[in-house]
């Protein structure tokens, strides 16, 4: 696994990837948010060494470069998930490079299912915390030291501080934002009807709606976080 995270930096660091700032993981629908960087690159993810592919429609696989508001930013236009058939270390793969990149900041959005029932359609959701249920954790097998201890602190996974600079922001800009806990599970199939069910439209539809605000966002959190 290091040995590859080496290669798929140098690769990246040559192509002109130097020391980015901040990281976002574009979900579902939420690609658009490209329309509002001044990109230096685009890279393939199919011509990156040792990186997964995405098999998702929605999803792009490309790695964008460049500016947003006065920061070095990277990009992922579509992630890779579980049910895709890939291990829980290929899926976190790209966030281990761009560590080894220099990134400071992660981002990460998703189309979701509320099962709160006063969460409506379209609307945000800053998540404070999770619970994963799927079968295996990223973590498992040989521990790789220079990314962290054998036994990291889960604590404050979901930073108070930007968190708080994210709600912020929502309140100047008159965006409703509510707090919640993510659950994940395997997928592909949506909520069962113990779990509330939403169906994939509402899912989609949630996606498009939401994306003009949570580029708003985005941009307003980017222009005041402090290294």
């Amino acid at each position: 696994m290091t040995t590859k995270l080496i290669e798929t930096t140098k690769y990246l660091k040559g192509k002109g990837i130097i020391n980015p700032e901040i990281g976002i993981v574009l979900g579902t629908g939420l690609g658009g948010l490209t329309k509002e960087i001044e990109v230096e690159k685009t890279i393939n993810y199919a011509d990156i060494p040792h990186f997964p592919l995405s098999t998702v429609e929605s999803h792009s696989g490309k790695l964008i470069y460049g500016k947003l508001g006065n920061k070095k930013i990277i990009a992922m236009q579509g992630r890779f998930h579980y049910y895709e058939g890939y291990s829980l270390q290929q899926v976190t793969y790209p966030i281990r490079v761009m560590k080894l990149l220099g990134l400071k900041f992660l981002l990460l959005s998703n189309a979701a299912g509320a099962m709160n029932t006063e969460f409506k359609k379209a609307s945000l959701m800053l998540i404070t915390d999770h619970i994963n249920l799927l079968p295996q954790n990223p973590l498992t097998g040989i521990n790789l030291d220079d990314f962290g201890p054998r036994f990291p602190d889960m604590s404050k996974a979901y930073s108070p501080e930007i968190n708080q600079i994210i709600e912020s922001n929502a309140n100047k800009l008159d965006i409703k934002l509510n707090k919640g806990i993510y659950v994940v599970v395997a997928g592909p199939n949506l909520e069962t009807p113990a779990l509330k069910k939403v169906e994939l439209s509402e899912i989609l539809e949630v996606a498009a709606k939401a994306e003009i605000q949570l580029i708003k966002l985005f941009k307003a959190v980017i222009s005041e976080m402090v290294i």
